[in-house]
């Protein structure tokens, strides 16, 4: 096992493709980038994710909702 200083000034030399229930996004990603991961939790749990319309919102702020729902 590793010490932290002994990884932190580490290479990785060895990738593995991403598992299905992984999700990597760009730092500056849009909200878009995240369907993928709220496809998963739908279809893996109870649980389902649904935009809050534009009229629940604070008007011009330029932000966007979701509400998350068991079911």
């Amino acid at each position: 096992m590793q010490t932290n200083d002994e990884l932190e000034n580490s290479i990785i030399i060895n990738r593995r493709p991403t598992k299905e229930n992984e999700f990597i996004f760009p730092h500056m990603g849009t909200i878009g980038h995240v369907e993928r991961m709220f496809n998963y939790i739908e279809e893996n749990s109870n649980l389902k994710i649904e935009t809050i319309g534009r009229d629940e919102l604070p008007m011009n702020t330029g932000v966007r909702g979701y509400r998350i729902i068991k079911t």
